[in-house]
């Protein structure tokens, strides 16, 4: 007897729980109720027992009060084929008003959601959920596709520089320390020796391509960590008297 859809909540839960529930229980030892005592150690509990209990209550496979229904048992023993038969006649029986699936289109289905009182996240969970139950009934919904009913993705703004006015950002090359008060007029000889290797140094370092963007920062952190060793070195040098060695 087909029983009025308003008085009933949709079913909501993912289809996925559904069919796993299902696959995991067993005719001939089913418990006498099914309710949150039996689901909870199952791994359903709070929101995902709670929609599974309604879903099963709709379909009338089990009771208000949780008792399994004959409906429940032949489901679950069901084969293939007959198992369609039994999906056929649960979207017949349950869903009285429901429009033609075949032909309906995903705003004819959520119009026909809103009418019967779903809205928001629970809509876009109904949709999904008589996608699935058509698909296991195989009944066609060539225009209902499981995108239909998802929420909307946010598009986030671009964070590309080629897409974007600003100018990308400039490597700031640190300021070279300021030259000595009082210049000697002699040069030390350990000044001698890192000048002529500061010189070789450079001959080696590759000269700024400026073809290539997108290799110049790469550039200037090799070129300031280059000026950070020989300051290094020099400042060495000068406090133990010691010259860098020759660049091979």
């Amino acid at each position: 007897m087909a029983k009025s859809i308003e008085a009933q909540r949709l079913p909501y839960v993912s289809f996925t729980t559904w069919t796993r529930f299902l696959e995991n229980l067993d005719s001939a030892n089913l418990p006498s109720h099914i309710d949150s005592s039996y689901l909870q150690p199952l791994g359903y509990s709070g929101a995902t027992g709670s929609s599974l209990r309604t879903s099963l209550r709709f379909f009338n496979l089990i009771t208000d009060a949780g008792v399994p229904t004959d409906t429940l048992k032949q489901l679950i023993s069901s084969k293939e084929k007959e198992r369609q038969g039994i999906y056929k006649k649960l979207i017949q029986d349950s869903y009285p008003s429901l429009i033609d699936l075949g032909r309906a289109t995903p705003s004819e289905l959520n119009e026909y959601l809103r009418k019967q009182g779903a809205s928001g996240d629970s809509q876009r969970k109904c949709f999904s959920f008589i996608v699935g139950f058509c698909s296991e009934a195989n009944v066609p919904t060539p225009h209902l596709k499981p995108s239909a009913g998802r929420r909307k993705s946010v598009r986030r703004p671009s964070t590309d520089h080629k897409n974007a006015n600003e100018k990308p950002r400039q490597l700031q090359l640190p300021e070279p320390p300021p030259p000595p008060s009082e210049p000697s007029a002699v040069i030390p000889q350990a000044q001698h020796h890192n000048i002529a290797w500061l010189e070789l140094f450079l001959k080696k370092y590759p000269d700024f391509d400026h073809e290539h963007p997108e290799s110049h920062e790469q550039w200037h952190l090799g070129f300031q960590s280059m000026f950070q060793i020989i300051a290094d070195l020099h400042r060495n040098g000068t406090d133990h008297g010691q010259t860098a060695g020759p660049l091979t």
